[in-house]
C-alpha cells in the first residue's frame, strides 16, 4: 500500500494530457497545411507515425520528470500505455482496431523513443 501512495498519479494524468495536446497540435498543424496542398498517401502516413512518436517521447518525457528514478523503465512504459490510449480511443471512434505491422512498428519505436525521452526526462530534473 506504501508503494502505490508514493505514486505521483496526478503528475502521471497531466503529464498523459500534455503528450496528448503535442499529438493534437501536430495533426492540426498538418491537416492545416494540407487542406491547402493535397498530400500523398505516403506523407499521410509518415506524419502520423511520426505525430506518435513524438507524442509518446512526450508523455515518456513528462512521466520520468515527474518520477523519482528509473528513468528508462519508465519512459518505455509511459510510452506503451500512452499509445495504447490512443489506440483503444481510436478503437472507441472508429469502431475497429486491426493488428498490423504498422501497430507493431509503432509500439517497438515507441518503447524506443519512450526510452530515450525517460533517460532525458530524468537528467532535466
Amino acid at each position: 500500500m506504501n508503494l502505490i501512495s508514493n505514486l505521483p498519479l496526478k503528475k502521471y494524468i497531466i503529464s498523459f494530457i500534455l503528450a496528448f495536446i503535442v499529438t493534437l497540435s501536430v495533426l492540426a498543424a498538418a491537416s492545416i497545411i494540407f487542406s491547402f496542398l493535397p498530400p500523398p498517401a505516403w506523407l499521410l502516413a509518415a506524419i502520423h507515425d511520426y505525430a506518435s512518436l513524438l507524442s509518446a517521447f512526450a508523455a515518456a518525457f513528462f512521466c520520468a520528470k515527474a518520477s523519482q528514478g528509473r528513468g528508462f523503465i519508465t519512459g518505455i512504459i509511459a510510452s506503451d500505455v500512452y499509445i495504447a490510449l490512443l489506440l483503444m480511443l481510436g478503437g472507441l471512434l472508429f469502431k475497429s482496431i486491426a493488428p498490423t505491422p504498422s501497430l507493431i512498428k509503432i509500439f517497438a519505436l515507441g518503447s524506443v523513443t519512450g526510452a530515450i525521452g525517460g533517460i532525458l526526462g530524468i537528467n532535466c530534473k
